[in-house]
């Protein structure tokens, strides 16, 4: 997982480790580094899907994340976000 987050810019390491030890923090959650993809995926240990993933493509950070969650995770990160 670090091996990931290290290849961001150095702000977006601290956006993606925030939010990263935020959603490992959560009960029953795991994380996995999905194969052919330089990203992370973090789910329910009770479910089949992630319900997060930071990845990276062309130089930037994607987070994917449930659409209603999206607004009170952004609202939550909006001034670290460049």
């Amino acid at each position: 997982m670090h091996e990931v987050i290290q290849t961001f810019s150095t702000n977006e390491q601290q956006i993606a480790k925030e939010i990263f030890d935020y959603a490992y923090s959560l009960e029953e959650v795991d994380y996995y580094l999905a194969d052919g993809i330089d990203g992370i995926m973090v789910r329910r240990e009770t479910r089949r899907h992630k319900f997060l993933s930071i990845s990276t493509k062309s130089n930037r950070v994607l987070f994917h994340l449930p659409i209603k969650l999206r607004d009170s995770v952004f609202d939550q990160f909006k001034e670290n976000i460049s």
